[in-house]
C-alpha cells in the first residue's frame, strides 16, 4: 500500500468513488490518516450500481421463472454488496472525525458504468476534490485532461487523489 503522506489540498467538498477492489477500504482508512481538517470536510460517498438489463420472450416456463429469480437474486446480492461498502466506508469517516452530518452517500442505479456515474456526479455538484483508486485510470485520466478528447469535454476543475489499493 503506497499511500502518499502529503495529500493534494482536496478542499471542503470531497467525492470518493468506491470500488470492490479487495483493499480499498483498508486503504482509505489508511488515507483519510493523512487528510487534514476532517470534522470540517463534506464527503460523498459515491458507489456506482447499475441495473442489470436482460430480455425473455414472456414465455410461462419453469426455465424463464427461474432466470427471472437468477437475475433477481444476484442484483439483489450486488445491491446489498454496495450497501456494505457504503456503510464501511461511512465507518471509516467517522472514525477519522468527519461528522455523521456531513457524509451523503449516493447509489446511482440509472448509470451504466462507474465513470457515467462519476462524471455526472461532478458535473451536478460543485466538489473541490475526488478519492479513488488508481484502478480507475480511465477516470484519472479523464480529470487530469490527459486524453485528446478531454480537450472539447467540460470537465470540473476538482483535486484527484488516487490511492492504492491493495490487492
Amino acid at each position: 500500500m503506497n499511500t502518499p503522506i502529503a495529500p493534494p489540498h482536496l478542499g471542503q467538498n470531497v467525492l470518493v468513488v468506491l470500488d470492490s477492489i479487495p483493499g480499498f477500504l483498508d486503504t482509505l482508512r489508511s488515507a483519510t490518516e493523512s487528510l487534514p481538517h476532517m470534522a470540517h470536510t463534506s464527503f460523498t460517498l459515491l458507489c456506482c450500481h447499475p441495473t442489470t438489463y436482460w430480455e425473455h420472450s414472456g414465455a410461462d416456463n419453469p426455465e424463464a421463472a427461474a432466470q427471472i429469480e437468477d437475475t433477481w437474486q444476484a442484483e439483489d446480492t450486488a445491491f446489498n454488496r454496495a450497501q456494505d461498502c457504503l456503510d464501511q466506508a461511512r465507518a471509516i469517516l467517522q472514525d477519522a472525525g468527519v461528522p455523521d452530518s456531513h457524509i451523503i452517500t449516493k447509489t446511482p442505479l440509472d448509470k451504466d458504468s462507474i465513470i457515467a456515474a462519476t462524471m455526472h456526479e461532478l458535473k451536478r455538484y460543485p466538489y473541490t476534490g475526488v478519492i479513488l483508486s488508481r484502478y480507475h485510470d480511465d477516470i484519472i485520466n479523464r480529470l487530469l485532461r490527459k486524453g485528446l478528447t478531454d480537450i472539447f469535454r467540460k470537465l470540473p476543475n476538482v483535486q484527484v487523489w488516487p490511492i492504492d489499493s491493495a490487492v
